[in-house]
């Protein structure tokens, strides 16, 4: 499916509720980028929290962000991890994580960047910050989240039951707390809805801590 510029502009303008401006002109940016994940970025149901450093999704289809994060970025940044969390949701890496039996959230988090990141790396877009890479642990670009979390480094034993420190951003490996009324998955007629974070109730995993 191939949108012009103009169609996405339009398009915003009628789904922009929820969004911060400038993650709803990164938005824009990112469906532009890559026409074929636009659908998925504009079923994404926005949830503005200081809970999280920079942006997260969860299996809902939910996206955390932080406005101050947001704002001290570039459109092309913000763009690029836009690109990067939608990554981790269509190439599905929840539902690959519990097939393969894996309880180690950080070091998986850490496999689906890195298995998401160099592609987006050799494409030339601007990931901010430090990204886990596959070169920055000795590894071979091109492979799967499963090969990456096998040949990462297991976390030391007096770490393990200890808080889930983030490898780039977040240092939550669970949902922030949110109201269960707040957000819902995308329906059938593209309806998601949008919500303000409370911390009232918690629901569910992140995908993906950014």
């Amino acid at each position: 499916m191939k949108f012009t510029f103009r169609d996405l502009i339009r398009r915003a303008d009628h789904e922009a509720g929820g969004y911060a401006r400038a993650l709803q002109a990164a938005r824009v940016r990112a469906a532009y980028q890559r026409s074929y994940f636009a659908p998925a970025l504009f079923s994404l149901i926005p949830v503005a929290t200081d809970l999280i450093d920079s942006m997260a999704v969860d299996v809902h289809w939910r996206l955390y962000y932080n406005d101050v994060w947001v704002a001290r970025h570039t459109v092309e940044e913000n763009a690029t991890l836009l690109i990067h969390e939608v990554g981790h949701l269509l190439r599905d890496h929840e539902a690959r994580k519990k097939a393969a039996g894996i309880t180690d959230h950080r070091r998986w988090n850490t496999a689906g960047d890195c298995e998401i990141n160099d592609d987006l790396h050799a494409e030339g877009l601007p990931l901010p910050g430090d990204p886990p890479l596959p070169a920055k642990y000795g590894l071979e670009s091109g492979a799967t989240a499963e090969a990456y979390y096998r040949q990462l480094p297991a976390p030391r034993a007096s770490h393990a039951n200890g808080p889930r420190e983030s490898v780039w951003g977040s240092p939550r490996g669970e949902a922030p707390r949110i109201s269960r009324t707040a957000g819902r998955a995308p329906t059938a007629n593209g309806d998601s809805g949008s919500c303000r974070q409370t911390r009232t109730a918690r629901e569910g995993h992140l995908v993906s801590t950014a």
